[in-house]
């Protein structure tokens, strides 16, 4: 998943002279996911682990360009997902059903700039382990696994975080062997 977090480039002319084209794939040969100038459409998914983006400038004017960043999901994720409304809930899989073995999932929430991120947990019930070494869940301060991390659980009730940015990443992995019932989280914008 691509997500651009800043384009500034010539938009006149429905993207004609300045614009970024995604790929699905390891070339611009590939089908392509779409062409932008603009923030508004600037979300991309990939059907496998490539994607190609081409930057097309006229060179008459210079613009500062664009930022984006990319988040890579595992193999036969059926769960997670990139979450942007200002409010909003997930849950595990099959939830309130148990979920199955061998589930990775990756939710990362982004909220309008200016804001930060409100996650409440109202039940959290993984397989017991000592030092939650099995099934857990990882809450991480920002766009990626690689950002800071705020909490790691596999049991609590009302468990309550805040972030520090517009972004979280939320990571749940189950190993091979007991389940339980999971989880259900929301999540609320709040002001800097």
């Amino acid at each position: 998943m691509l997500n651009f977090t800043d384009i500034n480039v010539i938009t006149a002319m429905n993207c004609k002279l300045d614009y970024i084209e995604i790929y699905d794939g390891p070339s611009i040969n590939d089908a392509l996911l779409g062409r932008t100038c603009r923030k508004a459409d600037a979300i991309f998914t990939s059907s496998f682990n490539r994607m190609t983006v081409h930057f097309q400038s006229a060179f008459s004017i210079a613009r500062r360009g664009f930022a984006a960043y990319y988040i890579s999901m595992p193999a036969g994720v059926e769960c997670g997902g990139l979450l942007m409304a200002e409010n909003g809930s997930f849950s595990s899989p099959s939830y309130p059903l148990q979920y199955e073995n061998n589930v990775e999932c990756i939710w990362l929430i982004h909220v309008h700039n200016n804001q930060r991120i409100r996650l409440d947990f109202s039940e959290i019930r993984l397989e017991d382990s000592s030092g939650c070494k099995t099934d857990y869940i990882m809450i991480f301060d920002g766009p990626s696994k690689s950002s800071p991390l705020i909490a790691k659980r596999c049991s609590g009730s009302e468990l309550s975080f805040i972030s520090s940015s517009n972004n979280v990443t939320i990571y749940f992995k189950a190993d091979h062997f007991g389940t339980d019932y999971g989880f259900t989280a929301n999540y609320y914008s709040l002001p800097m």
